[in-house]
């Protein structure tokens, strides 16, 4: 039984088990799915309780959950579980039992997320989610500018330019939209040009030329440039503290060197 236990919640039977239920994923969304499908999408949801609980119980629940990658695996795996009734429901032929189904058949979504466990068998996946997670916190003060920015530049374009192109910059909500767009150099030249047609003026248009010119560099290449530079940075921590030691670790053997250099004198 242990060893059953062990082969079952072993890292390659759950990657096995993760691929193909993302392969099945997959299929099912493509029109004229079998049914059968569905049920082997099932059965593998059934398998993924069966591994949350035998690990529960080999590991304990306090070790079980003082990982993040356990975590993660329990709340997907529960909120799968909902999708399970239309196994019982599809046999009732009832209206009721059918919107059920279809509500329930909608939860099969969530299941997209097993797939993400695939990134938990990358080599030295570990040591780029710290990476990433140094490069989240270094990046915070930078990001929080950056959206002040946005909000600003998205509130001044609603309002300069709401009238004239409302298709863009009708509401603050399309017009942030519309502004991260340009900051992201897509449109930024068909936009101002649309803006200086409609506003029927060729002063006017040229004005707002420049300003949507500023408003890229500014927001595109500055603002954008500056936080990958910050995230890029955060996430290299890591090399370059090990450059460091590499080079600490040589200036004493040199040192070493010296002294022994010294004493044979």
């Amino acid at each position: 039984m242990r060893k059953f236990r062990d082969l079952f919640i072993s890292d390659a039977s759950i990657l096995a088990l993760v691929i193909i239920n993302t392969i099945i994923l997959v299929t099912v969304y493509f029109p004229g799915t079998p049914r059968k499908l569905y049920i082997v999408d099932d059965i593998l949801t059934v398998l993924f309780i069966i591994e949350m609980i035998l690990k529960i119980g080999k590991f304990g629940w306090k070790q079980y959950w003082s990982s993040n990658w356990n975590r993660f695996d329990f709340v997907i795996t529960i909120s799968s579980i909902p999708s399970l009734a239309t196994i019982f429901l599809a046999s009732s032929g009832t209206l009721q039992g059918l919107s059920l189904i279809m509500t329930f058949r909608t939860l099969r979504i969530i299941r997209i997320f097993k797939s993400v466990r695939i990134i938990k068998f990358i080599p030295g996946v570990s040591k780029i989610l710290q990476g990433i997670k140094r490069a989240v916190k270094a990046s915070y003060f930078v990001v929080f500018c950056f959206g002040i920015f946005l909000f600003v530049a998205s509130m001044l374009s609603c309002g300069l330019f709401g009238k004239a192109a409302p298709e863009y910059f009708g509401n603050p909500l399309v017009s942030a939209y519309t502004t991260f767009q340009i900051f992201s150099i897509e449109g930024w030249y068909e936009i101002p040009n649309t803006i200086s047609e409609n506003l029927g003026s060729e002063w006017a248009g040229s004005i707002a030329k420049l300003y949507f010119v500023l408003l890229l560099f500014g927001g595109g290449m500055l603002g954008m440039s500056f936080v990958n530079s910050i995230i890029v940075d955060a996430m290299a921590e890591d090399n370059n503290d090990e450059v460091l030691r590499e080079l600490r670790e040589l200036r004493k053997e040199i040192e070493e060197m010296k002294k022994e250099s010294t004493k044979d004198k």
